[in-house]
């Protein structure tokens, strides 16, 4: 056991906090030696990305993996955004890149939340991360992973739609290369397999794609590679728009071994080497109120983000529903303050028949918190079992989940 692992974990401080809010992504170095990261790189190498071996078994087969994990300032950064309580999640994975094409930017999950029932609505509080890990040395040049950095709150919806679509199409093409997966077919038959029918899906929706391609290229614009020697470590919202950044141009394979860790209570104090009570970004930012709440959150203390009164009504209920999704998403969070004035232009969205403006209803009615809840209680008089589901889910991330199992508890059974 390395002598590191027996130190307390190191914590992050309040701008290294801030930084995660707003961008997205922190990046951290491995203190093992460099003997350790080729050793770890050599026993990555016989594993198929896809196999048994390569995806959710990845630690028995690489058990040296965990003390990358649990090197003081990793476990630190960890504990800081997570909680003490943390855990690691039982999805990993080995991404290989050799030498592939730059990946198409996505968020895990495409289209759908991790846990929402709302069909594009996010939980943007930090209940997951992912963390990257590189074995080798990973320049620009062999491929390393991009971002995109503060995409973790804002949705692109009119992408995602049509992601969406194009997934209906490319969804039995991925069962079938995992089918061949399973019945012995090598990488190299795989690769040759999808980029045959791939490019036939392309020629045959050829409209589809280059939408969704120009629809894309805001990311793109923005994305930055994530490089740095072996045992680079970056930890990054679990919604945070990601993907290979380019090809490898190089004659080595570049792993990026991927491990998910999630968060096991709700914050009630910082978790981090806390030392001010006030947000310390710009208050110019378009998202300051998302990032205000989010640090409020953080420290236990989301009741006082609620408090602070901002923006006029009129302005917000017209902000709300604009097409910039940064504009509309800060109006939510500000509508959040505005007492049961803000609250009923937050639960006229919610209710709608339109996924985007209830969506965006319901992260501003996550952040008004217990302001929220009469109002919810109301709307589930007479609410069938979806928005019923709804409801509930939306009291669960404002923090009343008793309330959210008497709805579902008192639901019609049948109705599920």
């Amino acid at each position: 056991m390395h002598p590191t692992f027996l130190k307390p974990p190191v914590l992050l401080n309040d701008h290294e906090i801030a930084h995660f809010i707003r961008e997205g992504y922190l990046t951290l170095r491995s203190v093992l030696p460099q003997s350790f990261h080729d050793a770890v790189y050599k026993e990555l190498t016989p594993l198929e990305e896809n196999g048994r071996m390569g995806h959710n078994n990845l630690l028995p087969c690489v058990p040296r993996l965990r003390e990358v994990l649990d090197e003081p300032h990793i476990r630190g950064a960890l504990q800081s955004l997570l909680g003490p309580n943390y855990y690691l999640h039982f999805h990993r994975h080995d991404h290989v890149n050799f030498p592939d094409a730059a990946q198409p930017l996505h968020k895990d999950g495409d289209n759908h939340s991790h846990l929402s029932i709302d069909g594009m609505r996010r939980y943007h509080p930090t209940r997951y991360v992912m963390l990257f890990y590189y074995p080798q040395d990973t320049p620009v040049e062999r491929g390393p992973t991009g971002i995109v950095p503060r995409s973790h709150y804002t949705p692109l919806n009119t992408l995602e739609d049509v992601r969406s679509r194009w997934g209906a199409l490319t969804g039995p093409l991925v069962a079938e290369v995992n089918r061949l997966a399973q019945g012995g077919a090598s990488e190299d038959e795989r690769q040759t397999f999808w980029r045959e029918h791939y490019g036939k899906l392309k020629e045959e929706h050829a409209q589809l794609y280059a939408q969704s391609k120009a629809l894309e290229a805001p990311w793109e614009e923005r994305k930055i590679p994530l490089t740095g020697p072996a045992g680079t470590v970056s930890i990054v919202h679990f919604d945070l728009v990601h993907g290979r950044f380019g090809p490898n141009q190089t004659e080595i394979p570049r792993h990026m071994v991927k491990f998910l860790f999630s968060r096991y209570r709700e914050p009630v104090t910082p978790s981090w080497s806390a030392t001010s009570t006030e947000w310390p970004g710009s208050t110019d930012d378009p998202l300051n109120p998302v990032h205000r709440f989010q640090w409020a959150w953080h420290r236990g203390e989301r009741s006082a983000f609620a408090k602070a009164q901002a923006g006029s009504l009129a302005a917000l209920t017209n902000d709300i529903d604009s097409d910039d999704d940064e504009r509309a998403l800060a109006a939510a969070y500000q509508l959040a303050t505005h007492g049961d004035a803000g609250v009923g232009i937050l639960m006229q969205r919610f209710i709608s028949d339109s996924t985007i403006a209830g969506a965006r209803g319901a992260w501003g009615l996550s952040a008004a918190g217990k302001a929220a809840v009469q109002a919810l209680r109301d709307a589930a008089t007479d609410a069938d079992s979806f928005l019923t589901a709804r409801i509930a889910d939306v009291l669960d991330a404002e923090g009343a989940p008793l309330e959210a199992d008497r709805l579902l508890l008192a639901d019609d059974p049948e109705a599920w």
